[in-house]
């Protein structure tokens, strides 16, 4: 029996160590813009082997929406007027669906699973750091007056960067209203994440902390029964808002963020323009995987810059439904750890509506995540890292 429970225990050691490979090489992976397969094709082959000797929870209402889904993109691929089957990245799409699905299926114990979810938060407290140290010293700041982490050829997208640490934000600022362990570290982190975030100059990653933040404080205002906390928080909040305006209102890039009403002039909203005419071009179904970019590159001469344009433009209203129902799956799934997963969710999914990536790990890595996530939740009533419950 013990040498039993000392291999069970190995096999989901295995399994959560690679995980963790997998979330820095996803990030860290030699290319500019988002995760294309190509780049991460290593770092999921080694989580994949180490889930096929894991204990596995079959959710047959998700693989039954995934199928519908990859059944969507074969049709509407196949009747595309805009791509065809070689240009398109259709099995590249159906594998990754396919691989995420299975992967999202691994049974593993709340303490491994919060030990992917905290190195995931040390690994994101990393990346910040980089950021805030390559702005000081100067190293990390691009032609632009960007700041990003320089790989000497080039410098990783902001958007991409700021997205892949933005849930690990939505965490830690939730620990800080409603958990007293750590706090002022929590802050720190949070302080911090604002701060790279400013420099990076990603309007993206701007408006989900305002999200994050709008969500978390509202779930406070209408559960907690704490008046003294809650004006506390307020204070707090408007301190921490004035001194944030007052150090970076004459920066470029704090304008540039904050700098909404120029959007429509700005190149992305004629990439949107042109994506969505795979929409227009047939509302249903789509146009095939990979015709929204095929149009913003032949009309434009860039990607899309939108992943949820993508969906509508390549998988059609009904590719969306099935998107939105399996989101609202894992939503149902959370259990207590519902509202986490709700800003989980907000923090993964809003950065997608500045990032192409529909086709590849860069929409599908927070798919699996979040299933990884709440499928080893679902049978559970405890709270992810104690936190108390208002």
């Amino acid at each position: 029996m013990r040498i039993r429970s000392i291999t069970k225990i190995n096999k989901q050691f295995i399994f959560t160590a690679s995980f963790c490979l997998f979330l820095v090489l996803y990030i860290f992976n030699g290319y500019e813009f988002g995760a294309p397969f190509g780049q991460t094709i290593l770092p999921i082959s080694i989580v994949l082997v180490a889930s096929l000797f894991t204990k596995h929870e079959h959710d047959y209402k998700y693989y039954f929406l995934i199928m519908i889904l990859a059944i969507l993109a074969l049709i509407s691929t196949a009747n595309s007027n805009v791509i065809n089957f070689s240009q398109s990245r259709i099995w590249t799409f159906l594998l990754i669906c396919s691989i995420c699905a299975w992967i999202g299926g691994v049974r593993i114990s709340k303490e491994y699973l919060e030990e992917i979810m905290s190195f995931y938060i040390i690994l994101s407290f990393v990346i910040v750091l980089l950021i805030v140290v390559g702005y000081i010293l100067g190293f990390g700041v691009d032609s632009s007056g960007r700041v990003s982490i320089n790989y000497g050829d080039f410098f990783k997208d902001q958007n991409y960067l700021s997205a892949f640490f933005l849930p690990s934000f939505a965490i830690v600022f939730y620990r800080i209203i409603y958990s007293y362990k750590g706090r002022i570290k929590n802050i720190l982190f949070c302080v911090l994440s604002i701060f790279a975030v400013f420099t990076m100059g990603s309007r993206g990653s701007f408006l989900t902390i305002l999200l994050i933040v709008a969500s978390v404080v509202g779930k406070m205002f209408l559960k907690d029964r704490n008046m003294v906390r809650k004006i506390a928080f307020i204070f707090l909040l408007v301190i921490t808002v004035l001194v944030l305006y007052y150090l970076f209102q004459s920066l470029t890039m704090f304008q540039r963020m904050t700098g909404f009403e120029s959007y429509g002039s700005d190149v992305r909203m004629r990439l949107w323009a042109a994506g969505i005419n795979g929409f227009i071009n047939n509302p249903l179904i789509g146009s095939g995987i990979g015709a929204a970019s095929q149009y913003s590159w032949s009309l434009v001469g860039n990607a899309v810059h939108n992943s949820f344009i993508e969906l509508l433009a390549d998988q059609g209203l009904l590719g969306a439904i099935v998107i939105v129902w399996i989101l609202l799956h894992f939503l149902n799934r959370g259990n207590k750890n519902g509202f986490i997963v709700f800003i989980l969710m907000i923090s993964f999914f809003v950065p997608l509506f500045f990032l192409t990536g529909y086709s590849n790990f860069t929409f599908w890595m927070p798919i699996m995540f979040i299933n990884l996530i709440t499928n080893n939740l679902k049978n559970s009533q405890t709270i992810l890292f104690d936190m108390r419950s208002s």
